[in-house]
């Protein structure tokens, strides 16, 4: 039997030790493995610079709010979050938000992404409301026709689902 702990908000901020430390990993198990079989569950996480929370981890997380702070971030990482959550995965994701010193904007990441200039005023939090209102896109979910607005503004994505939270 396996009991289950529901943590509010999970920072992980280290850089060379495993996510899944208390977790004994036998021989030829790695942290990609362990992803697969604990998905990243808690309704709010902050990431900081780390190399074991890899893009697998993310494509399968169970976040509803989602804050990553990196050193470089791939726009090709960046697309593929977008991707599944337009294919209708990341069912419970409400906000992603992003910062990174440098990030390597790669257009084909972005590719068969379907985004039109959005109508949606800027959500509260967000800092730069002129901005949003110039730049600002809008995709749509293709199983339930959920929405959702990003902007990518200098070193900063922001993601927030618009409709059918």
């Amino acid at each position: 039997m396996q009991n289950e702990i529901e943590v509010d908000h999970l920072k992980v901020h280290f850089t060379e030790m495993p996510v899944f430390t208390e977790i004994p990993l036998r021989k030829g198990l790695d942290s990609r493995f362990m992803s697969r079989l604990y998905p990243l569950r808690t309704r709010n996480m902050t990431i900081f610079d780390t190399e074991f929370i890899n893009l697998r981890s993310l494509l399968h997380m169970e976040c509803e709010n989602l804050d990553i702070y990196r050193d470089e971030v791939k726009g090709s990482d960046i697309g593929a979050l977008m991707k599944e959550w337009i294919n209708g995965g990341l069912k419970k994701l409400k906000t992603f938000y992003c910062h990174s010193r440098e990030t390597q904007i790669d257009p084909e990441g972005f590719r068969d992404i379907p985004a039109k200039p959005t109508s949606t005023p800027p959500p509260a939090m967000f800092p730069y409301p002129e901005d949003w209102n110039r730049y600002a896109l809008e995709i749509v979910r293709v199983d339930d026709g959920r929405s959702a607005n990003f902007l990518w503004y200098v070193d900063e994505f922001w993601f927030y689902i618009t409709e059918g939270n």
